[in-house]
């Protein structure tokens, strides 16, 4: 299993650009603070424990088995892109002839969450727990 400065490394490596540009660390050794909430939801959506959220530990990635390896480190890449959303102010830019189109950052944000929640949608869903299912058909007994 992995552990969880190799979770922040792939994270990283996936999302620096983002984490950047809303000002979050960028940093892998197993302890950056702002990808301590994202690893730690990834844990337990994946089905893994955490025993301290506010300190998310090797131990509490190792909880996720190897067979959802990469599912996790897609659910800690879509936690971490909802925490960029949601640090996010930048705004287009215009003065004179100069224009930066910062908008479009968040715009990039939003495609790519849409497209994890799409391919994680089984961990997304929920759990019905009770219900009824009814089931009405007209069948077709080729009488006109």
């Amino acid at each position: 299993m992995a552990t969880r400065a190799e979770a922040e490394q792939e994270t990283v490596s996936r999302l620096s650009g983002f984490m950047s540009a809303v000002g979050m660390a960028v940093t892998y050794a197993g302890s950056n603070s702002d990808l301590n909430s994202p690893i730690g939801w990834a844990v337990r959506t994946a089905g893994g424990t955490v025993g301290d959220i506010s300190n998310v530990t090797d131990a509490d990635v190792a909880t996720v088995s190897s067979a959802k390896l990469d599912d996790f480190l897609d659910l800690v890449e879509l936690r971490t892109i909802e925490s960029c959303m949601g640090r996010n102010v930048l705004v287009d830019i215009s003065a004179s002839a100069h224009r930066q189109s910062l908008g479009q950052i968040g715009d990039r944000m939003a495609s790519r969450a849409e497209a994890l929640r799409r391919s994680l949608g089984k961990y997304l869903a929920g759990n019905i727990t009770a219900g009824s299912v009814f089931h009405d058909y007209i069948q077709d007994l080729g009488v006109e």
